[in-house]
């Protein structure tokens, strides 16, 4: 199976059960994404890759509260606004 053919929901469900390789996954997916919010929030490359690396480090310390009722990119959207917001502060 291609690993675009796998749907976020189960890979988070891989990570949720033990399977951390799967993370990569999730990383490599939204990673120009999470960058892309940190350029918005913070207007320089080397603030925004240090967002990023903490957006997904609290992703993957948070990412057994993560539940099926919102699409993941939403969960991880809004954890990284969060974030975005309180660094600023």
């Amino acid at each position: 199976m291609n690993k675009k053919d796998i749907s976020d929901e189960l890979i988070v469900r891989n990570v949720q059960q033990g399977r951390t390789e799967y993370f990569s996954m999730i990383v490599e997916r939204y990673r120009n994404r999470i960058y892309g919010i940190g350029m918005r929030f913070f207007y320089n490359h080397d603030d925004s890759a240090d967002f990023t690396q903490e957006v997904f480090l609290r992703a993957y310390d948070r990412i057994h509260s993560y539940r099926e009722i919102a699409p993941f990119r939403f969960w991880l959207a809004k954890l990284a606004y969060n974030l975005g917001i309180n660094m600023k502060k």
